[in-house]
C-alpha cells in the first residue's frame, strides 16, 4: 500500500510548506508570501484561498496537517496583539475550509511535540528556537529561506515518522537527505512573482473562482 501523500503547513504571513509521500527522501517544500496579497487581512485571506485552490486542483493530497497555534493566554504573554492572533486563526479557517472542499481529512501538531520528535528538543531559550530549527534542517540537506518553511518542513517529518514509523531515522542528520525545492520549478515564490505567474507557470490556469472546485487532479510521480 503506497504511503499517503501529506501535505504540512506552518500557517503565518509567510506560509511554510512542505508535502509529499510520508517518509519519502525528497519532499518539496517552498512559501507562500501573503502580503503580496494586500495590506488588509481580507485579501491576504483570500490570496491564501487562492494559492490552495491552486495546489489543491494540482496535486492529490492524502492529508493536510497544519502547525496548531499556541494558547492566546501565552501568545498574549509573548506580546502577541490583537491583529496577529485574528490573522493565524482566520488562516486556520481558511485552511480547514479549503481541506473540506476537496474533502481531505486535517489535523494539527503542536509545535514542541514536532520539535521534541525530530530535533530531541521542545523546548529552547527565549529567541533561540527559530535559529535552532533552521540549524538543524539544514543538517539534514534542507535549504529553506526562512524559519516558516523549517518549521513546515519539521511537521513534515514528525507526521511521516507516526505515519510511518519505519522512516523515522531520516529525520536523524546521519541519514539525512536531499529535498526538492518546489521553488526551483515554481519560479521562486516571492514578492517578485505574482499569484497569476505561478498559476500559469504550474498550469492552473483558472484556479478556483468564486470557491467553485476542480475535480480534476493530476497524480505527483516520484522517482
Amino acid at each position: 500500500m503506497p504511503a499517503p501523500f501529506i501535505a504540512c503547513f506552518d500557517l503565518a504571513t509567510i506560509v511554510g510548506c512542505c508535502d509529499g509521500p510520508a517518509g519519502c527522501a525528497t519532499p518539496r517544500y517552498w512559501a507562500w508570501h501573503l502580503k503580496d496579497g494586500g495590506d488588509s487581512r481580507p485579501e491576504r485571506l483570500l490570496y491564501f484561498w487562492n494559492y490552495l485552490g491552486a495546489y489543491l486542483t494540482e496535486t492529490r493530497v492524502d492529508m493536510i496537517f497544519h502547525e496548531a497555534p499556541l494558547n492566546i493566554a501565552v501568545m498574549s504573554q509573548i506580546g502577541a496583539t490583537d491583529d496577529v492572533v485574528q490573522m493565524l486563526r482566520s488562516l486556520i479557517g481558511v485552511l480547514e475550509l479549503a481541506a473540506a472542499a476537496h474533502q481531505i481529512p486535517i489535523k494539527s501538531w503542536r509545535v514542541q511535540e514536532a520539535r521534541q520528535a525530530v530535533l530531541g528538543r521542545g523546548r529552547f531559550k527565549r529567541g533561540e528556537s527559530k535559529k535552532e530549527v533552521m540549524k538543524y534542517v539544514r543538517m539534514l540537506g534542507f535549504e529553506p529561506d526562512d524559519d516558516n518553511v523549517a518549521d513546515g518542513i519539521v511537521g513534515w517529518l514528525h507526521q511521516s515518522a507516526l505515519l510511518n514509523p519505519r522512516t523515522a531515522h531520516l529525520s536523524a542528520p546521519l541519514f539525512g537527505r536531499r529535498a526538492w525545492t518546489m521553488s526551483e520549478e515554481m519560479a521562486r515564490t516571492t514578492r517578485s512573482t505574482s499569484l497569476e505567474q505561478i498559476l500559469t507557470i504550474e498550469g492552473y490556469a483558472e484556479g478556483w473562482k468564486c470557491g467553485k472546485r476542480r475535480r480534476q487532479r493530476k497524480v505527483n510521480r516520484w522517482a
